[in-house]
């Protein structure tokens, strides 16, 4: 089969080089049968350079593209050189007509091969038969040339070249000018404006003889036509290239990118819809990914106002982007810096914690936090409480134990912050004027008394000193002070694991034990169940735990490393769970943000390499994508609101699997709000080795980087020997049978820098040079 097929983006490509005859008329319609049943393709181009044949085998291809019209194929004909007879009228009867600027169309009267022994009577059934021909391939274009649209001045599209001027001539006295009695013009351009006139008038009446007579006239002439005569015969459609320049509304421009005017002609004007399908970026250090691929939409987004592109997050952990934002943008940037921020990962109706602690339910308010945190933190032995694949059982067993360690702990640390039967909500722990009498058991010091003694507390106790401290030691942690804010309750919880209240030397006994038994007494009767259930956990099975030496140290070893990463300095004092007293909220208010009351802010946060700012980064990215979900103006306006973005360097150190706020969730979810996310790493082998330190399994790691790889309908892939990603580049290379896929032959090790091979949303697979972004010296400070 000498017909040959390839795709191309959202189409396939057919080129038929060879005469029109019964075997290469059936191999085509094989070719478009193949690809339109097999390949589910729409769209076809057929390329045509051929000499023509014979008119049966023309009308078999007709008559099988007409069959396959009605199934919703659409046919684009191009003719790069030459067409004559059969092919060049089956090249005028796309639904889309092509033809390059120094192509040629040679029309002639239906004709058969010489034979011998005619008769008088069979010339003449034969002249009958080549004429009926000629009127049937006549009507045919004159049928389609009726299906065009015609400006009202259709000079516009007439012209010709020195080699059309005898068929111009010949032609002109079919011209409207010419049945006036005008004699003809001596230019080239005139005559072919005339003929062009009195087609598009003849197009417009609906004139049926008068196009007939034309297009009669150039086949009785039998010479071939320019492409630039055939457009103005409107025998095609467009003179030049076959991909016709997108027709899109300043509505449908999601950003301009000029550096990207290789990707998106003629200035790089992206589609909205091919934004909110996302983004990706690959390359090593030095493939120019950042210049190229991020520095270009972090500078669109700056240029454009709030309402178009409302507001973003963006994560520069290599500290590139600030200059850029600075300069274009300063009214909007909203620099953080992890000291300054005061962030409530509980915040949102899904989260919030409040009504719980309203109702005295302390574990329930414990577990809720417990499970937050996990969802931040891939490796958190906490994750038990998430849906999850046990993989060693002893493992387990302390992740368990520990867990329902740190729950109980935390538990008892609302409770001591949040009890009901208490003034407010920190009165157990600050002492206040009203309360003077140290006899009265809402005193503090009263409090502090009964914690050393292993009776329950009578009616009128006898106050002693509090010999720990303890009371006043955790009021002054939980409320901080000189200006600093108090740590989250995860911090409060890993200083009890490692102070004195698991004290079991100073011969008092367990110090938490006897603080909740204190607790229990001056809550009674009105103690809640669940507050009993606390009481209990800690006054029963955790101080027997005690005994068991070795156990208990890797349980509490488990525990500590479930706040380990919410203790640190930085962390207690930046990430809070909207239940601590020393809590100082900040401006930083995302649901504002995305609203559209808020002021589109840019939200820039820069996380240093130290791995603790990663957790900050997760918690950013948390509260923006929950606060654009929950937003009921994103919600009903959808598409139409401003565009907000999301876009992440090294995005695989933030990467979670939380069902809300993890990636492969939220790109899937927010199309629908105006969203787009723009990701950039070094390789796929990236997200896979950070994948790889959380809890799940190798299978889940794998099906969470396809997801990702799935929900970003745009990739750029620079310079990179990883393996894996070539792997996954190979898979969307275009196939063309016969030959290697490009990405084998010339693989992306390759690149050049600022060179990618792009995966686009319309289907287009290229590889391009980008240029790289530069700062406007005037843009510089």
């Amino acid at each position: 089969m000498s017909t040959v097929f390839y795709h191309r983006g959202d189409h396939a490509v057919i080129v038929f080089r060879d005469p029109l005859n019964w075997e290469s008329a059936i191999d085509l319609v094989d070719v478009v049968d193949t690809v339109v049943d097999c390949y589910f393709y729409n769209r076809v181009e057929l390329v045509v350079a051929s000499p023509g044949g014979s008119t049966n085998a023309l009308r078999h291809v007709l008559d099988a593209l007409a069959h396959k019209r009605e199934r919703g194929l659409r046919v684009r004909t191009r003719v790069l050189s030459e067409a004559a007879s059969a092919a060049a009228v089956l090249a005028c009867l796309g639904d889309e007509r092509v033809a390059g600027r120094s192509a040629r169309l040679l029309f002639h009267p239906a004709r058969i091969p010489a034979v011998e022994d005619v008769t008088a009577r069979d010339s003449a059934e034969i002249g009958t038969m080549l004429r009926k021909t000629d009127t049937a391939l006549v009507s045919a274009l004159v049928e389609r040339v009726l299906g065009v649209a015609v400006d009202a001045d259709a000079a516009s599209r007439c012209a010709a070249v020195r080699s059309d001027r005898h068929t111009l001539e010949r032609l002109w006295g079919e011209t409207a000018k010419a049945r006036a009695g005008a004699a003809p013009p001596r230019k080239r351009r005139r005559l072919a404006r005339a003929l062009g006139r009195t087609v598009g008038e003849a197009i417009r009446a609906r004139d049926h003889d008068t196009l007939a007579r034309i297009y009669r006239a150039v086949f009785a002439i039998e010479r071939p036509v320019s492409a630039q005569l055939a457009f103005t015969l409107f025998l095609i459609d467009r003179v030049g290239s076959s991909e016709a320049a997108p027709e899109r509304s300043s509505e449908e421009v999601g950003l301009v990118v000029p550096e990207w005017k290789a990707l998106y002609a003629p200035h790089g004007e992206v589609p909205r819809s091919a934004l909110t399908r996302h983004a990706l970026g690959l390359g090593e250090t030095g493939s120019g990914k950042t210049a190229s691929a991020i520095l270009p939409v972090v500078a669109a987004l700056a240029r454009v106002g709030p309402e178009r592109a409302g507001p973003a997050l963006i994560i520069d952990p290599k500290r590139e982007l600030l200059p850029v934002l600075e300069a274009l943008a300063p009214e909007r940037l909203h620099h953080v810096r992890a000291a300054d921020v005061a962030l409530n990962i509980m915040a949102g109706p899904r989260w919030s914690v409040a009504g719980d602690l309203e109702a005295g339910r302390w574990l329930s308010a414990a577990r809720r936090i417990l499970c937050r945190a996990a969802s931040f933190v891939r490796s958190s032995p906490a994750r038990c409480l998430l849906d999850h694949e046990v993989t060693n059982q002893n493992t387990e067993f302390f992740d368990r134990e520990g867990t329902s360690f740190v729950l109980t702990l935390l538990a008892f640390v609302l409770l001591l912050l949040h009890s009901p039967r208490l003034a407010d909500s920190v009165s157990w722990l600050v002492p206040d004027a009203d309360h003077s009498d140290h006899s009265r058991p809402e005193s503090v010091e009263y409090r502090a008394a009964i914690v050393s003694s292993d009776a329950w507390p009578s009616p009128q106790p006898t106050p002693e000193p509090d010999p720990h401290g303890w009371v006043e030691e955790f009021r002054r942690r939980a409320r901080g002070g000189d200006a600093a804010r108090g740590p989250n309750a995860l911090a409060l919880v890993a200083w009890l694991l490692d102070g004195p209240a698991l004290d079991t030397k100073s011969g008092s006994g367990w110090v938490i034990a006897r603080i909740a038994r204190a607790m229990h007494g001056a809550l009674r009767p009105a103690a809640s169940s669940e507050t009993s259930d606390l009481i209990a956990r800690l006054t029963g099975y955790w101080p027997a735990m005690l005994g068991v030496t070795s156990q208990f140290a890797g349980v509490r070893a488990t525990a500590s490393v479930i706040c380990s990463d919410f203790a640190t300095p930085s962390i207690a004092s930046t990430l809070y769970f909207g239940c601590e007293p020393g809590y100082q909220p900040d401006g930083l208010d995302f649901a504002r943000a995305v609203s559209p009351h808020g002021d589109a802010p840019l939200v820039l946060f820069q996380p240093a390499r130290d791995g603790l700012d990663n957790l900050v980064a997760v918690a950013l990215k948390a509260a923006f994508f929950e606060a654009v979900l929950d937003d009921p103006d994103r919600t009903h306006r959808g598409a139409s609101a401003p565009l907000a973005g999301y876009i992440a360097d090294e995005f695989h150190r933030y990467a979670t699997a939380d069902p809300i706020h993890g990636e492969q969730s939220f790109l899937d979810t927010c199309r629908s709000f105006g969203v787009f996310c723009l990701l950039a790493c070094q390789s796929v082998a990236s997200i896979e080795h950070a994948l790889a330190h959380g809890s799940a399994t190798d299978a889940a790691n794998r099906a969470a980087v396809s997801i990702l790889w799935n929900n970003t309908a745009t990739k750029l892939v620079f310079r990179s020997t990883d393996p894996h990603t070539a792997e996954r580049i190979n898979e969307l290379c275009p196939y063309r049978p016969g030959l290697a896929g490009v990405t084998r032959v010339r693989p992306v090790s390759t690149l050049a820098p600022g060179e990618c091979y792009a995966v686009l949303a319309d289907s287009r697979f290229e590889r391009r040079q980008l240029e790289p972004y530069v700062l406007p010296q005037s843009s510089v400070r």
